[in-house]
């Protein structure tokens, strides 16, 4: 018996995974409507409360947090097993 794998995908993967993904494109309407209280990207941006030029001085590692810190926040207050 002779198995064959089709691996592309994983290389196509790989390729873009190397590649810079621009943060709109990475944190989409779809994905900011779904886990934060945002619509969109600039209005997630808004909200923090960060001028354009210092949101983009902000540490990746900083960021980052806030991110995270703001989808758990949002994840927890909407799970079914959340508390009232």
């Amino acid at each position: 018996m002779d198995f064959k794998f089709d691996d592309s995908g994983f290389k196509k993967i790989k390729k873009e995974i190397k590649k810079k993904v621009p943060i709109k494109k990475l944190f989409n309407p779809m994905f900011m409507k779904s886990f934060t209280k945002s619509r969109n990207f600039e209005e997630f941006k808004l909200k923090s409360g960060f001028t354009l030029q210092a949101f983009k001085l902000i540490p990746n590692k900083d960021l980052d947090k806030y991110i995270c810190v703001k989808i758990l926040h949002f994840l927890q207050r909407t799970s079914p097993w959340a508390m009232p």
